[in-house]
């Protein structure tokens, strides 16, 4: 079962997601709320696949702390295509990594599957894990569940 809605509201998506990364602790974070809603929008327009705010935003905050560590960070706040044993896909642009975390979300992890599916198993359709931290299910959730209760759900 996919995550679709009618028509998704795009308002408050873009307003969760600022007042989410206008936190002090994002200060220095390259990743707008214009950013994430416009690819939010792309993807679902493309796939009829709605990846939400509350996942994009604490998968962002534990791979790369919303892109501001790890070994790409300026342009894959997601670790799109980073693995334990190095980097396999690398974007010129922040924006080509943004829209290819949402993109690959969309297509690969929530075409088959539901959020709450990925949140007991982050597998995409082939089996394979988003990240291999054996807790991440578990602080994924924990996220969300902060980020639906303090700014909003969708």
């Amino acid at each position: 079962m996919t995550l679709k809605l009618k028509k998704p509201d795009w308002n408050k998506y873009e307003s969760t997601t600022k007042k989410y990364l206008g936190r002090d602790i994002f200060s220095k974070s390259p990743l707008t709320s214009g950013m994430l809603t416009e690819a939010a929008k792309m993807t679902y327009e493309k796939t009829g696949v709605f990846v939400p705010a509350e996942l994009a935003l604490s998968q962002a905050q534990f791979e790369t702390f919303m892109g501001t560590k790890g070994r790409n960070p300026d342009t894959n706040p997601f670790n799109v295509g980073e693995y334990d044993e190095g980097t396999k896909i690398e974007f010129e642009t922040l924006k080509q990594g943004v829209q290819s975390y949402y993109n690959l979300m969309a297509n690969d992890y929530l075409g088959d599957n539901s959020v709450v599916g990925l949140l007991e198993n982050f597998v995409n359709s082939k089996g394979n894990r988003y990240a291999s931290d054996p807790g991440y299910e578990s602080k994924i959730s924990t996220q969300m569940d902060y980020i639906t209760r303090n700014y909003g759900a969708l």
